[in-house]
């Protein structure tokens, strides 16, 4: 089965003077990279992550023995799928990259928290020798050097991101995902040293009152603090402006050192007072980590709100010439709408209807932010580029309509 025409493929286009009509829709690639690079690219990065990893619970080992390190990495595991699960419900309307989510997650657990440790220690042993084992050494430890270590390493993740896959930065949720993702893998890690040294030092009990602390009532610290510097980039990634491009990523990072440098100040006294008054050392914790993550689901929201209205603007001129139909348009433009869609196309296909519906809904997503960026001068630059991508989102979308349709008659589609 042909893909059906349409009526003026490209409405209202950002294209004005770049002749020619537009091409035939075609299947979106990752434009100026072949799949073997990629491959190539990502088993690299994964196994150098995967080493910095063994080295670090080679340290920690050998710090406290593997009885204890087994402990803690068994403990400090235990909450990260549920936390991995709301970062993913947040993220449903265009999801991210699988590959690059990991990306993230996987250098917060391996080369940032090597990368903290040694650091950390590094920059602790010159402030004990300089001031001696006193309340500034504390001080800088916990406040100033473990914030700039640990965040700048979280951060490099980020970085890599934004100079070599700028356009998935679609909005300031996006900006949070990676950086949550970044610091819940970070934090993972560092509580398999926590975890361990509790169960060390106070049996099963005490390992489990810090998991209870730590897992649930700070679980988002780490996620909070660097989802600021993920929020800089999101913002620098959708400006025009090279001023903004180069502030807004070091002004949230700035951000995120500031907040965790305070939390650790404040943490410290905490802790003793939860070891010496529990119920008043966990109610100074609610008061300073709770409003804190209210505020990043805040953000979150506004960006999931601000990311339908582009969807809305930017699709309805293919609503308006035809190629959306009304049932489509509404359920790109709402996240509930999107979840009925996919469960109609399941009723009248099957499971292929499902999975058809959300390659459209995805498609028609892309190709919003695509005219979104075009329209912003924040997209490649490369008009000829610019035109392909969104060809390819257009012929993602034809293709999912034709899968649908012909599912709907019971007749396998052919492919394009």
């Amino acid at each position: 089965m042909n893909i059906p025409p349409v009526p003026s493929p490209r409405p209202a286009s950002a294209y004005a003077g770049a002749g020619g009509p537009p091409r035939m829709p075609i299947k979106l690639n990752s434009p100026g990279n072949t799949l073997l690079i990629q491959i190539f690219a990502y088993t690299t990065a994964f196994m150098v992550m995967m080493g910095m990893g063994l080295v670090f619970l080679l340290i920690i080992g050998i710090n406290m023995g593997p009885v204890n390190m087994f402990v803690g990495m068994f403990l400090a595991t235990i909450p990260v799928p549920a936390y991995i699960t709301v970062l993913l419900l947040l993220d449903r309307l265009e999801p991210e990259p699988p590959v690059m989510m990991a990306m993230a997650f996987i250098w917060g657990a391996t080369g940032s928290v090597l990368f903290s440790v040694l650091s950390n220690d590094t920059m602790g042993a010159i402030a004990h020798a300089v001031f001696g084992a006193g309340h500034v050494h504390n001080v800088l430890g916990l406040s100033v050097f473990a914030p700039i270590n640990e965040e700048l390493s979280k951060a490099f993740i980020l970085l890599v991101f934004f100079i070599w896959r700028r356009r998935e930065f679609d909005g300031l949720l996006d900006g949070i995902i990676y950086g949550s993702l970044a610091g819940l893998g970070f934090a993972m890690s560092e509580n398999f040293l926590y975890y361990g040294r509790a169960f060390h030092q106070g049996g099963a009990g005490g390992a489990l009152f810090l998991l209870f602390l730590r897992g649930v009532f700070c679980a988002f610290s780490h996620p909070l603090f660097t989802s600021m510097t993920g929020i800089g980039f999101a913002i620098a990634a959708n400006s025009r402006y090279m001023a903004v491009r180069i502030i807004c990523p070091i002004v949230g990072l700035i951000l995120a050192m500031g907040l965790h440098g305070l939390w650790n100040f404040f943490g410290t006294n905490i802790m003793a007072e939860v070891a010496q008054t529990p119920w008043i050392g966990l109610t100074s914790i609610v008061v300073i980590m709770f409003p804190g993550a209210f505020l990043m689901l805040s953000i979150a929201a506004y960006s999931l709100w601000s990311e339908l209205k582009v969807i809305k603007k930017q699709l309805a001129p293919y609503h308006h010439n035809g190629l959306l139909s009304d049932e489509e348009y509404k359920a790109a433009c709402s996240l509930f709408s999107r979840l009925f869609f996919r469960f109609g196309a399941m009723k009248k296909a099957g499971p292929a209807g499902f999975y058809h519906a959300g390659n459209l809904l995805a498609y028609a997503t892309e190709l919003a932010f695509h005219r979104k960026r075009v329209e912003d001068g924040t997209a490649s630059g490369n008009m000829e580029l610019d035109r392909q991508l969104e060809d390819g989102f257009l012929g993602g979308v034809m293709e999912a309509k034709n899968a649908l349709a012909a599912g709907a008659r019971g007749v396998t589609p052919r492919s394009a």
